[in-house]
């Protein structure tokens, strides 16, 4: 640094996106060591996004003595450490203190080659944070993705509309609210469960491991001990040996991988928030809670006939997230139930992505970025966006469909061979993507009558 201080890393955060990291149709977490150190080589997320403190974390990093520094993954934070002291850090990170980071498009076909809803609907963002993670999450920021609604299938098979579809291809789901042990991809448009194996097809790293494979040093498998799914890599050339042998085998995480997801979206509410009653002589409490679930406003509104809008003002409220709920007092009903963000400024929605918010602390687990004695942990936190998945669809010269591929998926690097008449028929360009009411498809022409 040139002043004498010395600095540690504090954490980093990782947005690795899988179109630039899979090879093909080989998930990157089973590609080998080789072939992941090649990618990562040339992998750098900041072609297709920013990633920029917001103003007040600007001043806290500069008076909590932190340095941000980017990283060809996303960004680290370095804390200053105390003379002699290889992790006691210098300022007191025990504070209820939250760093907050804004994630800005940069590649404005972002969403062309993600598995994430083309459309975003009312004014929205990505949030992801440390706080209140399940232990099984870690490292991703990301909340667990959602199960399957049958509510929301049921409504939209029965409204009339056969282009309408509670989920749509590339849409993750997962099979387990409270401990999930698979993620699921919609191949297709549909209102089926995950059940259905032709609308849904799960993601896994690799393939699971076999017992009558050679399997060499460096190989990954996934494999199911004590009922739980994890990814490990051969330290060996082995045979016959399963995973659970540690002298061949070593476990590198958990499954499933966690995916940005719909249940990271938060709709973006206005500050002056209005809400409209059904009808007159309802008495209803309005209640806000901050991330850390304190109650910050509280209060009572009875509708009539003049007045059926309450309008709530949040214009004192810093920028963050929080949920609202409106209560009927006369049968304690809910009328309301909504996580939010609240922004600045709504004109800073225009490139905005994602937010990112590290709460400092001891409190959060696996999370903390301190431990009880303000000891750096040395935290590496992720996010994960999936590749996007299309039809790959191949018209003449006459505009006539010649072929139609699987549902494959959308990458950088490597190359799938689709056999046609004798040949392998190119690879789509990720940057057009046709969306149709069944099916997302990337058409390639070609310069042939057949």
């Amino acid at each position: 640094m040139g002043t004498g201080l010395s600095y540690k890393e504090l954490f980093e955060v990782k947005i690795l996106h899988h179109f630039f990291l899979d090879k093909g149709a080989i998930h990157y977490e089973g590609l080998s060591q080789q072939e992941k150190l090649q990618i990562l080589s040339k992998y750098n997320i900041h072609r297709a996004l920013t990633i920029l403190p917001t103003n007040r974390t600007s001043g806290l990093l500069r008076g909590l003595q932190l340095i941000m520094k980017p990283t060809p993954s996303g960004f680290t934070i370095l804390s200053r450490v105390s003379d002699g002291s290889d992790d006691q850090a210098f300022s007191d990170l025990q504070s209820p203190t939250k760093l907050t980071f804004c994630i800005q498009q940069k590649n404005p076909m972002l969403l062309n080659f993600s598995a994430l809803p083309l459309t975003t609907g009312e004014a929205s963002i990505y949030h992801f944070s440390n706080l209140d993670k399940a232990a099984y999450l870690h490292p991703s920021l990301s909340q667990r993705a959602p199960v399957f609604d049958s509510a929301a299938a049921s409504a939209a098979a029965s409204d009339g509309d056969p282009n309408t579809f509670a989920y749509y291809p590339g849409d993750l789901l997962t099979n387990n609210e409270s401990a999930p042990t698979a993620i699921y991809e919609a191949t297709r448009s549909t209102n089926n469960n995950i059940t259905t194996a032709a609308d849904w097809r799960i993601d896994s790293p690799t393939e699971p491991y076999d017992n009558a494979t050679n399997y060499s040093e460096g190989d990954m498998v996934t494999f199911e001990a004590g009922g739980v799914e994890a990814l490990y890599q051969s330290i060996n050339d082995t045979t016959g040996n399963d995973p659970s042998d540690t002298s061949n085998w070593t476990k590198l995480r958990n499954l499933p991988l966690h995916y940005v997801t719909v249940a990271d979206k938060l709709n973006v509410l206005p500050r002056m928030f209005n809400y409209t009653f059904s009808a007159a002589a309802i008495t209803a409490t309005f209640e806000i809670k901050a991330a850390d679930n304190n109650t910050i406003v509280t209060e009572e509104f009875t509708s009539h006939a003049q007045q059926l809008t309450h309008q709530v003002d949040m214009r004192t409220l810093p920028e963050g997230k929080y949920s609202i709920t409106i209560t009927n007092n006369a049968d304690a009903s809910v009328l309301l139930e909504a996580d939010f963000y609240l922004m600045d400024s709504l004109a800073s929605l225009a490139n905005a992505f994602g937010i990112i918010d590290i709460y400092l602390g001891s409190d959060k687990g696996d999370y903390s970025v301190v431990n009880a004695s303000n000891l750096i942990t040395r935290r590496s936190f992720e996010l994960r966006i999936k590749s996007r998945s299309t039809i790959w669809r191949y018209f003449n010269k006459d505009n006539e469909v010649v072929h139609e591929s699987t549902f494959n998926p959308l990458t950088q690097h490597g190359f799938l061979n689709i056999p046609f008449n004798g040949n392998n028929l190119p690879n789509p360009d990720e940057l057009v993507i046709k969306p149709e009411p069944t099916q997302y498809y990337s058409d390639i022409f070609l310069n042939t009558s057949t």
